[in-house]
């Protein structure tokens, strides 16, 4: 359940600001891309931390 919810959570922040865009027609403004950026790479990150938690608790 980890694992879909973090790829969901990547998802969103690869479609969002596309779709903003798109409907606004022009960018948003360069903060929200930082954020959305920080976001996919926190969501990146998480990734490896579950595939890891899922690792260590096979092995116990």
């Amino acid at each position: 359940m980890l694992l879909i919810a973090r790829d969901m959570f990547k998802a969103i922040w690869y479609f969002v600001p596309a779709i903003l865009t798109l409907a606004h027609g022009r960018p948003i403004s360069n903060g929200f891309y930082q954020g959305g950026g920080f976001l996919l790479a926190m969501g990146l990150e998480a990734s490896d931390f579950i595939i890891l938690l899922i690792a260590v608790s096979a092995i116990q």
